[in-house]
Formats: C-alpha cells, sequence, structure tokens
C-alpha cells in the first residue's frame, strides 16, 4: 500500500527547519551581539592604547605599530609601565620577558567588528515593507556607490592634484545652500506655529544656527579659510553628500534608528581604513639639493645593505642586502664569523658590529670631548701630555674613561686604563686598537653605539644605522677589507670622505648602508627652497619648495609649489612639505625634504567622518524631539526659549542635555523637570539681594581694568610698557617682557623693593636695563630647593626670594653643577641636578636683558685706523653672539636716504646693536643718530637719573615717533591693548570671582537655597562675560584661535564647563549647576596661572601648526569634549560624595543627576570624537598619516573609548544611576592623563607642555578618583542618601537602576 504526502504537511516541515536552522544562527550570533561583550572589547582597547603609548618611550613609534596594534596578541613586559610609576617604583629593571600576551589589534578589531555586524544582524530589524523598503534599498544602494565614487576619487593614477570645482564657486555654493536652508526653516516655523509649537522652537534654533554660519559664509573666503582648507571642505562636502544619501535610506528602512545604523555604519568604515592603511599605506621621504633631480624616495624606517658595481654607459648592477638578513647576522646571538653569502655576489659579507643607532665621532671631535670633559681649552692643549698634569681632579679623569666605555659600547680593564696616559693615547687606541675598520671612511671616524629613537620624535630626527661590514673573496677566502657603513654618510655627503669600495675580479664594488629606496618613473627636480622664521628668531614659520616634475612615460613636465599644508598628489603619491635644509657649508646650496605618501585610501577618513557626524546629529535630532513632542504647551514655550537662546554655540549642548532627559526617561509623562520659570512669590528683599551682589562683584571685576595712575612728578610707567619690541617671534609690548621675565625668575609679576614697597614688573625692567647695578640687588630671584641652597650657601628665607647679589659669588659653582647636569639626558637628572639647570637658566635669562641693553665697550677717540678697524670688529663679533641667543629686539626698523647713515635697517635691531651702529655712524661718519637708539637712550638715562619729567617727555616723544613712523609688524593698537590685557589680568580675577560664586553654590545647600542659588547663578554669569572677553581678547592678540597651547587649554576648558553649568542649572534649577560651573571655572582657570609660570603664553606656533581653519576647529572641539567629559566627572563626584555623606540624593535626585551625566557624556563624546577626526584629517593633509598612534592621539581616543563604554554600560542596563556616576569620575582619569600625563612622556609630535612636578600631583589627584569611586560601589546601606524607592534592576554597581532607555 503506497502512502502520499500531504503538501501541507510537507511544507510545514521544512519550514520548521528553517525555523529551527534561523534560531541556531541567531542563539550563535548572541553572544557577539551582546553589549557586554562591546564594554570588554572598550576595555581592552583602553589597556592595549594605554600600554602602547607608554611602550613609546623606549620603542620606535612604528615599532610599538607592528607589536601592539597591528598583530594578533601582543606582549605586554610589566616594565613598560616604568614611565607611569616612575617616581615612586622603579620597574625599569624588570626583564623584557616578563609580562604577558594581550589581544593585538587585529584581535580586537576583528572582534569588534563581528560584534557589530552580530548587533545590527539580531537587533536592528529593518522596519519598512512593500515600496517603502525597495524605496529604502534602492536609495541606500545609490548612497553606498557615491560613497565608493569618493573614495575612488582620490586615486588618479597620473593626474596633478586639483579639484573639480573652483573654490570660490564652492563657496558660493554653500552661501546659496544655507540660504535655501534658512527659506526652508522659515517656511516650517510659519507653517508649524499653529500645529505644533515645539517643532516650530526648535525650527528656530536651527534658523539661528544657520544665521551665524551665514555671517561667516557672506565674509570674504580668505579671511576665515584659505586653499588648504577649502581642500579639506571639499573632500568633506563630498563625503556629506554620500552620508546625507545614506541617511535618506536609512531613514525609510530603519526609521527612528536610522541615524544609529549610520554611525555604526561610518564606525565600520573607519576600521576599514585601518586595515587599507595597514596593507597599501607607504611612507618615504625625499630629500633633494637645489638644482639636483633624484628618481627615487627613502624609507627612513628600513635600511639596506647594497654594492654597486657602476658599469659601463651608466648601466649600475646593485646588490642588495635587506634589512631583516642584516640584522639576523649582527645580532649578539648570531654565530660568530656567520657570513652572508649568495651566488650572484662574487664576495661574501660579515656584520662584525651592527648599530640600530649611532653617533659617529671623529678623530678631532673625541679629542675636543676629552679636553671639555677635563676642563681645559680644546684648541690650546697639548693632546701629548699626561692626563694627570691636564687635570688634578681623579673624578673628571676617571669620567674621561666612563665616557669612552659608553663611546666604544665595552668595557675598559684596568690593565688597559694604565696605559692610556694622555689624550692622544685615549683617540689612539679607539681609532686603532678598538676600531674595526681598515680601510675607507672607518679609519678616520667611529660610529658609537647609542639607544634607538624612542616614540614619535617631535624633532624630526632618525636612527642613524650603521655597520661595520668585512668582506672577504669568495673564491679565496682572501679578506678585502672592513668597512664602517652607515645612512649618516648618506645624509651628510663630504669630499674629504673616501668611499667604501673593493675590488673583486678586476671590477670596483662602492659599499653603501641606506634607506631603503623606492625608484620611480619620473624625477622631480629642486629649483627652489625657502623657509620663512618669525621675526627675530631661528623658529621656522613656512617652508616651501618649487620642484620640476618630468615623467616621459606619462608625457608630463610641470613646475609646482610645495608649502606646508599645500601638498602636490601625482601619479597616486602625494608630496608633501617636510623640512629644509639650511645651506651647505661646502657648495652653498640649500636642501628640501618631501615626504612621500602612497595610500589608496586616503578618502576613507573624509567620508567615515561625515558618515559618523551625520548619524550623530540626526539621532540626537531624532531623540530631541521625539522627547519635545511630549511636553505640555506650557512646558514647550519654555524649552522654545531654551532653544532660542543657547541655540547657535551652544545648540549640540542642548540637543544632548535634552537627549540626556529623553533617554533616560522615555514616557513617563510624571516625571516632569524642574521649571526653568516659576511663579513662586518671593519678597523684595530675597529677589534684590543676588542683583545687588552681582552687581558688587561686576563692579569688583571691572575695577581691576582700570589703568594704574600716576602723579605728574612721577614716571609714568604704563606708558613705557606700551612701547613694542620683537621677542619670542613677535611684536609685544615691554611690559609684556618684564611681566613674563619676572614670572620666570619669581613665579611673581611684582617684586619689594629695598624699602619694601611693591613695585610693577616694568619697574624691575626698567632697572635690569639702565641701572643693572640697582637690580642685582631685587630680590627675584625663587630659591626654595634644599640642595641648591645649601650649595649657594644660603639661609632659607620664608618667600624663598633671593638677590642676585645675595649669591654672585658662587654663580661659578652653580655652572659648574649645572654644566655637568646638562651632559646628561634630561630624563636621567635627579630632582638636584634639574633645580641646578633651572637656576642657570634665571640667570641665563637675566644675563640676557642685561646684555641685549649694554652696548660693547666701545672708545674710538685719539685711535688709529687700524685700531678703529679692531674695536668695530671686536664690537661686531660681540653683538654676534648676543644675536645668536635670540635676544629682545627693542630698535624697530629705520629708513634712511642718507648713504653714510649704516643705522638704516629693514629688521628690527636689539638695543645694543642700534646704539652701537649709532656710535659708529655718528663718529665715524658724521651722520645722525637712530631716533628709535636715541628716544630708548634718553628715556633709560632718565630712570637711571630718576628724572620723572624727562623720562615721561622722552616716552611720548617716542610714542609719536612710532605713530609717524610705524614698522610693517607693528599693530600698535593691538600692542596697547596687550597692555590693558596684561594690567586687567581677566583669568586671575575670574578665578575668584568663580570661587567666590562656589562658597554662595554650597551655602545654598544649607538654607535660603533660592536667592543664594540665585546669587551664585548672576556672579558665574557676570564672570562668565569677563572670562568670554578674556578669551575673545586673546584671539585678538594673538591673532589665533582660542586653543593654542597648554595654557590656552586651560581657559577654554574652563569657559566649556561654565557654560554648561549654567545650562544645567537653568534646565534643572537644583543649584547643581552652579556649584560644577562655578568650581570647574575657578580649578582650570587656578591651572592655567600655575601653566603661565614658564612665560609668554603666546607662543608663536611652527611651521606645519601656523595653517589654517581645520586645526582650529580641530583643537576646539577637543577641548570641548576635554570639558564635557569633566563635567561629566564632576557631575558624578557630586552625585558620589553627597549621596554618601549627605540625604541630598533622593531618588528624584539620583535620576536628575543621572540624567545630566548621561547628556553630558553625549556631548562629550560627540565633541571628542569629532575633533579627534578632524585633527587626523588635518594631519593627513598636512604630513599624509591620517592616524599615527602618536601619545596625544592614543589620549583623545582614550576619551572617546571611555565615554563609550559609559554609553554602552548605560544603555545594557549594566550600570544605573550610581553606576554611571562611579564611571563618569574615571573619566576625570583618562582626560588627566590625555590633557596632561601624555605631555610628561616627553615623545611624539605632541610633545608639548612639560611641568616640572606634574606626576606627583597627576598620581594625588588620580588616588583621590579611585578613591571617591571605591566609595560609591559601597553598598547602599552605607550611603546617608535613600536610593532605591522605585521599580529596580539590577545593575553591577551594586545598586537598583530604574533606567528605560534604548541604544
Amino acid at each position: 500500500m503506497s502512502s502520499q504526502a500531504n503538501p501541507d504537511e510537507t511544507f510545514s516541515a521544512d519550514n520548521a527547519k528553517d525555523l529551527s536552522f534561523g534560531d541556531d544562527i541567531r542563539k550563535a550570533l548572541k553572544p557577539l551581539a551582546s553589549l557586554k561583550l562591546t564594554v570588554a572589547l572598550f576595555g581592552f582597547s583602553i589597556f592595549l592604547i594605554l600600554a602602547g603609548t607608554l611602550a613609546q618611550v623606549e620603542l620606535d613609534i612604528w615599532d610599538v605599530v607592528r607589536d601592539y596594534f597591528r598583530c594578533w596578541f601582543a606582549w605586554v613586559p610589566v616594565r613598560v609601565f616604568h614611565p607611569l610609576f616612575a617616581p615612586y617604583l622603579d620597574l625599569s629593571g624588570i626583564s623584557t620577558g616578563v609580562g604577558m600576551w594581550f589581544p593585538g589589534g587585529y584581535l580586537i578589531g576583528t572582534l569588534m567588528a563581528m560584534n557589530l555586524v552580530s548587533a545590527h544582524s539580531l537587533k536592528f530589524k529593518i522596519q519598512a515593507k512593500g515600496p517603502r523598503l525597495t524605496g529604502g534599498l534602492v536609495v541606500t544602494a545609490i548612497g553606498a556607490v557615491a560613497t565608493w565614487l569618493v573614495i575612488e576619487s582620490g586615486h588618479g593614477s597620473n593626474s596633478v592634484q586639483s579639484a573639480t570645482i573652483g573654490w570660490d564657486t564652492l563657496w558660493s555654493l554653500l552661501q546659496f545652500l544655507v540660504v535655501s536652508l534658512l527659506l526652508v526653516t522659515a517656511w516650517g516655523v510659519i507653517s508649524k506655529w499653529s500645529e505644533n509649537r515645539t517643532e516650530s522652537f526648535s525650527l528656530c534654533g536651527v534658523s539661528v544656527g544657520l544665521l551665524i554660519a551665514a555671517y561667516f559664509l557672506f565674509n570674504p573666503r580668505e579671511a576665515l579659510i584659505d586653499d588648504s582648507g577649502m581642500r579639506i571642505l571639499w573632500q568633506l562636502v563630498k563625503g556629506c553628500g554620500a552620508s546625507v544619501i545614506l541617511l535618506a535610506g536609512c531613514m525609510m528602512l530603519f526609521r527612528k534608528r536610522a541615524g544609529v545604523v549610520l554611525l555604526h555604519a561610518g564606525v565600520g568604515l573607519m576600521m576599514l581604513n585601518e586595515v587599507v592603511v595597514d596593507t597599501s599605506h607607504v611612507e618615504t621621504q625625499m630629500r633633494i639639493n637645489e638644482g639636483e633631480s633624484v628618481n627615487y624616495s627613502d624609507d627612513i624606517r628600513e635600511f639596506e645593505l647594497v654594492f654597486v658595481n657602476r658599469g659601463r654607459d651608466d648601466q649600475n648592477e646593485e646588490i642588495i642586502i635587506p634589512k631583516s638578513m642584516i640584522v639576523a647576522a649582527g645580532s649578539p646571538e648570531a654565530p660568530e664569523g656567520r657570513k652572508l653569502s649568495d651566488d650572484e655576489m662574487p664576495f661574501d659579507v660579515e656584520i662584525v658590529r651592527f648599530m640600530q643607532n649611532s653617533n659617529p665621532v671623529e678623530r678631532r671631535q673625541l679629542q675636543i670631548e676629552i679636553a671639555s670633559t677635563l676642563g681645559v681649552p680644546p684648541f690650546q692643549v697639548n693632546t701629548a701630555d699626561d692626563l694627570t698634569d691636564l687635570c688634578d681632579d681623579a673624578a673628571k679623569i676617571a669620567k674621561v674613561y666612563e665616557d669612552l666605555e659608553k663611546t666604544l659600547g665595552t668595557s675598559l680593564p684596568a690593565d688597559i686604563r694604565k696605559q692610556l696616559v694622555s689624550i692622544d693615547d685615549v683617540v689612539n687606541y679607539a681609532f686603532e686598537d678598538w676600531n674595526p675598520a681598515t680601510t675607507g671612511p672607518g679609519e678616520t671616524m667611529i660610529a658609537a653605539e647609542v639607544r634607538p629613537g624612542a616614540g614619535t620624535d617631535s624633532g624630526g630626527a632618525v636612527d642613524l644605522t650603521a655597520a661595520y661590514v668585512r668582506v672577504t673573496e669568495k673564491e679565496t677566502g682572501k679578506e678585502l677589507g672592513t668597512f664602517l657603513t652607515g645612512v649618516f654618510f648618506e645624509l651628510v655627503k663630504r669630499s674629504s670622505w673616501t668611499p667604501n669600495q673593493v675590488e673583486v675580479a678586476g671590477q670596483t664594488w662602492d659599499v653603501y648602508l641606506r634607506f631603503k629606496r623606492y625608484y620611480k618613473p619620473y624625477t622631480v627636480e629642486l629649483k627652489d627652497v625657502s623657509k620663512t622664521d618669525y621675526v627675530g628668531t631661528n623658529t621656522p614659520r613656512d617652508y616651501r619648495s618649487v620642484v620640476q616634475v618630468s615623467d616621459p612615460v606619462a608625457d608630463e613636465d610641470f613646475e609646482q609649489h610645495i608649502w606646508m599644508n599645500n601638498p602636490l598628489r601625482y601619479a597616486g603619491e602625494t608630496f608633501y612639505q617636510s623640512n629644509y635644509g639650511p645651506p651647505d657649508a661646502v657648495t652653498g646650496k640649500e636642501s628640501t625634504t618631501l615626504a612621500v605618501v602612497s595610500n589608496t585610501g586616503w578618502l576613507i577618513p573624509y567620508v567615515s567622518c561625515m558618515i559618523v557626524a551625520t548619524g550623530m546629529l540626526a539621532h540626537f535630532w531624532i531623540v530631541m524631539m521625539r522627547f519635545l513632542r511630549r511636553r505640555d504647551a506650557a512646558r514647550t514655550l519654555q524649552t522654545g526659549a531654551i532653544v532660542l537662546a543657547f541655540s547657535g554655540a551652544f545648540i549640540p549642548a542642548l540637543l544632548t542635555l535634552l537627549m540626556g532627559r529623553a533617554l533616560s526617561n522615555r514616557g513617563s509623562d510624571s516625571d516632569q523637570p524642574k521649571p526653568i520659570l516659576t511663579a513662586e512669590p518671593q519678597s523684595w528683599f530675597a529677589c534684590a539681594v543676588p542683583w545687588i551682589v552681582m552687581l558688587l562683584c561686576a563692579g569688583w571685576l571691572v575695577s581691576k581694568s582700570r589703568m594704574p595712575s600716576y602723579e605728574s612728578t612721577e614716571a609714568n610707567l604704563h606708558e613705557f610698557g606700551k612701547l613694542p619690541l620683537v621677542y619670542e617671534g613677535r611684536v609685544k609690548p615691554f611690559d609684556t617682557l618684564a611681566r613674563n621675565s619676572l614670572r620666570i625668575l619669581s613665579n611673581r609679576e611684582t617684586f619689594k623693593d629695598k624699602n619694601g614697597d611693591t613695585q610693577p614688573a616694568i619697574r624691575w625692567l626698567l632697572d635690569v636695563i639702565a641701572n643693572p647695578a640697582a637690580a642685582r640687588e631685587h630680590r627675584v630671584f625663587r630659591i626654595d630647593h634644599p640642595q641648591l641652597l645649601q650649595k649657594l650657601e644660603l639661609e632659607r628665607r620664608k618667600k624663598h626670594l633671593y638677590s642676585l647679589d645675595d649669591f654672585f659669588d658662587k654663580i661659578p659653582v652653580l655652572i659648574e653643577a649645572a654644566n655637568d647636569a646638562r651632559k646628561k639626558d634630561s630624563k636621567e637628572r635627579t630632582a638636584d641636578e634639574r633645580k641646578f639647570v633651572e637656576l642657570q637658566s634665571k640667570l641665563g635669562q637675566f644675563d640676557l636683558l642685561v646684555t641685549t641693553f649694554q652696548p660693547p665697550d666701545i672708545q674710538i677717540d685719539g685711535l688709529g685706523q687700524n685700531e678703529v678697524r679692531q674695536q668695530v670688529q671686536t664690537a661686531m663679533r660681540v653683538l654676534q653672539q648676543i644675536d645668536e641667543r635670540q635676544p629682545p629686539l627693542a630698535i624697530p626698523p629705520v629708513k634712511s636716504d642718507d648713504e653714510r647713515d649704516f643705522t638704516a635697517s629693514e629688521d628690527w635691531e636689539t638695543f645694543a646693536r642700534g646704539w652701537t651702529k649709532s656710535y659708529f655712524s655718528v663718529n665715524l661718519l658724521g651722520a645722525d643718530t637712530s631716533k628709535p637708539v636715541q628716544f630708548l637712550t634718553e628715556i633709560m638715562v632718565a630712570h637711571a637719573n630718576d628724572k620723572a619729567d624727562d623720562f615721561n617727555k622722552k616716552v611720548e616723544d617716542y610714542h609719536r615717533w612710532l605713530s609717524k613712523n610705524r614698522p610693517k609688524e607693528l599693530d600698535a593698537d593691538r600692542v596697547s591693548f596687550e597692555t590693558f590685557f596684561n594690567n586687567f589680568a581677566p583669568f586671575y580675577y575670574s578665578a575668584f570671582s568663580y570661587l567666590f560664586a562656589f562658597v554662595f553654590a554650597v551655602a545654598a545647600l544649607m538654607s535660603w537655597s533660592k536667592p543664594l542659588n540665585r546669587t551664585a547663578f548672576l556672579i558665574i554669569l557676570a564672570t562668565f562675560f569677563v572670562h568670554t572677553f578674556a578669551l575673545v581678547a586673546r584671539v585678538y592678540i594673538s591673532g589665533r584661535p582660542p586653543v593654542t597651547n597648554l595654557y590656552s587649554s586651560a581657559v577654554f576648558i574652563g569657559w566649556g564647563c561654565v557654560v554648561l553649568g549654567m545650562i544645567f542649572e537653568s534646565i534643572y534649577r537644583l543649584g547643581i549647576g552652579n556649584i560644577i560651573g562655578a568650581a570647574l571655572g575657578a580649578i582650570t582657570l587656578g591651572i592655567s596661572h600655575l601653566l603661565a609660570g614658564d612665560g609668554d603664553t603666546f607662543k608663536v606656533l611652527q611651521a606645519v601648526l601656523d595653517t589654517q581653519f581645520w586645526l582650529a576647529t580641530h583643537v576646539v572641539c577637543i577641548t570641548l569634549g576635554y570639558s564635557t567629559t569633566l563635567l561629566a566627572g564632576t557631575l558624578g563626584l557630586y552625585y558620589v560624595l553627597a549621596g554618601f555623606v549627605t540625604t541630598r540624593v533622593t531618588p528624584e535626585a539620583s535620576k536628575d543627576l543621572s540624567r545630566m551625566i548621561y547628556g553630558t557624556v553625549c556631548f562629550g563624546i560627540f565633541f571628542s570624537f569629532v575633533g579627534t577626526v578632524l585633527g587626523g584629517l588635518w594631519a593627513d593633509d598636512s604630513w599624509g598619516r591620517f592616524w599615527g598612534w602618536d601619545p596625544k592621539e592614543n589620549g583623545a581616543l582614550l576619551i572617546v573609548l571611555w565615554n563609550a563604554i559609559l554609553l554602552h554600560a548605560h544603555w545594557d542596563k549594566m550600570v544605573g544611576p550610581r553606576g554611571l556616576a562611579v564611571l563618569a569620575v574615571g573619566g576625570n582619569v583618562v582626560t588627566s592623563w590625555s590633557w596632561f600625563g601624555v605631555n610628561e612622556l616627553s615623545v611624539g609630535l605632541h610633545a608639548y607642555g612639560f611641568t616640572e612636578g606634574v606626576w606627583a600631583t597627576l598620581w594625588a589627584f588620580w588616588l583621590s578618583q579611585a578613591v571617591v569611586m571605591g566609595i560609591g560601589l559601597l553598598p547602599t546601606r552605607f550611603w546617608r542618601s535613600e536610593l532605591s524607592a522605585s521599580p529596580v534592576v539590577a545593575t553591577s554597581a551594586g545598586e537598583p537602576s530604574t533606567e528605560q532607555t534604548e541604544s
């Protein structure tokens, strides 16, 4: 009997199998899709990046990248953490074999990619059907194609860099776009006004932002952004276009989750970029002398040993031995006598000694170093004399042997030391007995092994790899010679060096150790190269080269100008201006160094950045709008008022803060925010007091801006302080020089004279330049180190201030100790030695001021012509020595029609040079004296003779002369304003005002809260205006963006914290915003005051930094990220400490604080991420490397990752309000490491702002944050505040959570 299967039953069975298979897939993907895995991977990434950053102290950056970030497993030795614990725990002696294996960058990145794909496969369902689904897929596909086209547009194989659109046309299109969007939003406001006030107010906020953009766009383009900035803008515009198309597709497919999907897609693309860089990125250098042509570039990270057979008809045969074989043969583990042999080589090669980095030392150089160690004149010493006859100091003689051992890399037995009795003996031992070289330049030079470079060297130095190479004939085994080879022979070519050559079978082979070479199908000729320095310095402001590119294959021959931030893109490679070589001592020709980068995916970061930013903004906007629609009409009016008030500069802050509310309390109408506008009746006294206190505080701040007044019988020092000079690359007033110099010496801007009266810095400077004897009596040198006081035989004083006369006799002792300390690496100096060097530097600053304004001692009356000529030559030598110290230049350029007048000059000069030239001009040529010299001389004489009337008259005359003969570099209004700014000191007094507001805010926690909170808020508001004025004033004075160095970052971070604190207080009315804003404002301004101790806070920028719009945008965004992360951490501190000590953290307050922290973290991750990526884009346009794993870059990435941990742990309900607060406190540790810690490593392209003693402060801060985090993890029964009052979800932080949030 046969049976027939039921089709329906068969279908059901197959369907069940399919469903079962689908369930199996989902079960398999579920662990990979977990947000807990995401958080764990973020944590692993933070540890790996920290270890890789610390490793750069000992290893080269490229070794770190290979061993930590581009590997599957990384070996992390314990000693890598030595820089972190060095002040208190020495880990440097631990072997590198002691450590652990840890997931490397490849493994973590792969797991992150799997986690991302799995999460989207399971948790992000497509929410479209039918035509919407089809349309969404089509639009998304179009966006993907557009993205690919944008990336592909950067791959022109034989094209010169150019844009498909003119910059002025692009600017006009942007203007049209902004105007169009303004019209659209205006129409939206009008059409929605009667239907939905919330959306109308939101659109009004967008309109304000567009108006601000329009204000900048309709100003002249060149005033805002130059051509190099427009090039980046063009790439971002293309990326933005692709991302908007992708967003439209995602909106159709994923609706409210479109922003998150797009954001993650951008992150995935950015991760893909690192893979592309690893596989295709090649970075080399092209060094060219003027008039020369080259057809190759060098990879300075790799080297090769090359034998070149110079054949006929310019056909050279090359035999190349790669780096890997050289290192293996030259390692200590290699068998002695191991030879490198190949059938193509007519000889065998032995690596006698290999040095990754070396210091080439010539015979005469070694003689001079030995003489200097002995303390005898190196050019007058008889090198044949015994060492004991030259020096009776046994320690110095022992130092000669120790230095020789370091140079040779070997110990000297006692019997050898006994034989080395003279300088000649020591030198001959090094160059004859120890030296393996038998011929070539190695006969007159030895290579001393030194520690390989570590980190990304900020000075551009590279390892000078060297090797002693022995060559033997293959057939006979005859030794043909041992040669010293090294890359330094390629870098510095001298005609006196005989080439390394070997004769084999009648053929001559040249022997080179050179950087790995990449040959090109084209040639690049350097037609001209130039360097522009900042006025009065040797600090480069700009390099630029003119090159001729000739490509016979592509039939191209063109001239191109290359300068900083304006590279040449040709034949799939990009040429960046990297360095400049001064005129050669022999040929007189300058040279240039071009970085040559080949990277097929260079446009990926531009596109991925715009995709992430678009996704973030879209998600923030969607969430905010969903939240606002739930508000009632009255609340809508208030929220709209906030949107209007803070749109533009504060739109991102508002979006994230409101988003924090929305995500943290989705759908809970009963839990409304505190009203901003209250109608509670208050007494007139309670209303008046806050305003009265605010006006008093504001009046006090404004009173500090008053200029000092002088009696008619007193010297007007303020007017003298407004006179201009040039120092450290910029024009500044005498007042600034006085304050900065005195601050360096004493950490103060005032001093007390012999009568005990407080005097301004400008009076001290006048005494220094006009009456040095009186200046030596002023107690302005701060000396507080016990060992230094003992060395100078000084008694400890209460304020640690001493005059130069107090220790003048002991200066030789100090100089000797400081010079000994300077012979050591700065990292190896003891605390005592650092203080010796510091005081010597202070004395150098004092001496520089004195000598700059003290002309040489000249007297030509009654002298013959030869004697006069000798006087002139001697004076010029003295002046040249002064100029080499880059002193203050007080004499502006002077024009003269008198041919006899050689006082005329096109450049600023020192007073000493100007006075000397005037003296010779008047006494030898009968010409007039220089007017600026005359004025300054008469001013100084009047001050020295205490003649106030003459002093004031001459100052006034000089001002009048300058107004009529203004040098091109001088902006008199700006210099005068700087004097006003110095006298005002708005940051200094604002710190006290913020502290005053903090007292009121804390008092409000105890009683009379509303009036006191209002008082604190109004004081903060008034101080904020002064703070803002000071920031704008710095921008005006420097002509730079608000953040250019460590000092300016502190004042800007404080400004950002105050802004957010005021927004918090406006929204929540809890008093917390007042406390946080005032505290952070005072603390950051206090930090900035300490950072100002190094001198001028308006430092000029290096050439690559003296650029454009995007660098400014990058640093502003990064510092806003610092601000918000610190603010979130401070909110966490308040949450934990207030909850532990007081009963104020109620369940309601816990929710509000959690919302504040969450919204601030969202703000922080947005600006940290965007700022970090913009920095990468600027770096890519400046030197061809989007991401280089530099310590400062890593620090910024750590902030992004830490904030990402907070958000993902919060979304997964791993932590509730208290856990979120604890994690936010950890953000303070991460931010302080990024802000200050990485600077202390003294490695990297961003190694700036090193400050003595910061490690101790950092550790104290980190330990305090750790204590607070520990308190936060205590069970709630130890807390005074009650936190559990509503339905809960268990959390990892030990407390319940009421969060009902979404990713």
